[in-house]
């Protein structure tokens, strides 16, 4: 646009079009005149503009045209600056929850292992269901549950609670398997919770296998029942083999 104004205004200053503009050279005489006149009007100065535009009124669409991709060149200039500041400070604000999660989850395996040391009375390195039932009555207890989303309000519940942790299924808890299995459990809900569509596959798929056992059961009771009916008409038969023939 500097060179555009330069060849099509400033070299006509000294003619008579451009007589009556005094400023007609100091504003568009040479290229850097030009972009600095340009310059301002970028900025909304409109004093350079006003007697070119009254002398030669096709100027003002090379104008217009400057003036909007001007304005959108600031306006994509600012958003960028705004969107990477705000890009910026999500980082920041997500390395900080990280780090703060990590050293939640830092204290919670402290709490959890001294809560281990308390339900373990007897020295078996091991906690029963009736030593956990028992520690989650624990008001604390019940606290650090809640923080991380473990249910244990009633003893329905922590007997529940109790189960899931216990995956072998030998009615007792070794320390490694309580702690990985309080962590792993509040971090499967906390996803869950996040996404709920996965917990509504999870519950579908959970309903799909007990409509297959239920199925399954089914077809294993009329095997059942055809089995019963096979071997009491196979009874009556021999039944009826031994009975003795009546003398005729």
């Amino acid at each position: 646009f500097g060179v555009f104004f330069t060849d099509f205004v400033g070299k006509a200053c000294s003619s008579e079009q451009y007589a009556a503009w005094t400023d007609c050279e100091e504003n568009y005489g040479t290229l850097a005149k030009s972009t600095y006149s340009l310059f301002e009007i970028m900025t909304l100065d409109l004093h350079t503009v006003r007697s070119m535009v009254l002398m030669t009124p096709w100027t003002v669409i090379p104008l217009a045209v400057f003036i909007i991709i001007a304005g959108l060149g600031i306006m994509n200039t600012i958003v960028g600056v705004v969107v990477d500041n705000i890009l910026d400070v999500s980082r920041n604000n997500t390395d900080r929850l990280a780090a703060e999660e990590k050293r939640r989850r830092k204290d919670n395996l402290y709490i959890l292992e001294d809560m281990f040391a308390v339900a373990d009375g007897n020295n078996s390195k091991t906690v029963s269901r009736d030593e956990f039932i028992k520690l989650a009555e624990r008001e604390d207890v019940r606290k650090l549950f809640q923080e991380m989303n473990l249910p244990d309000s009633r003893q329905r519940l922590a007997s529940r609670l109790f189960e899931v942790l216990d995956v072998s299924s030998t009615g007792e808890l070794a320390f490694d398997e309580f702690l990985e299995g309080c962590m792993s459990l509040a971090d499967e809900g906390k996803s869950q919770s996040e996404n709920p569509t996965l917990m509504l596959m999870e519950a579908r798929h959970t309903d799909r296998r007990v409509e297959q056992v239920e199925k399954q059961m089914l077809t294993i009771l009329d095997a059942l029942n055809a089995l019963r009916n096979a071997q009491e008409q196979l009874l009556k038969n021999r039944l009826t083999l031994d009975r003795p023939t009546a003398s005729i």
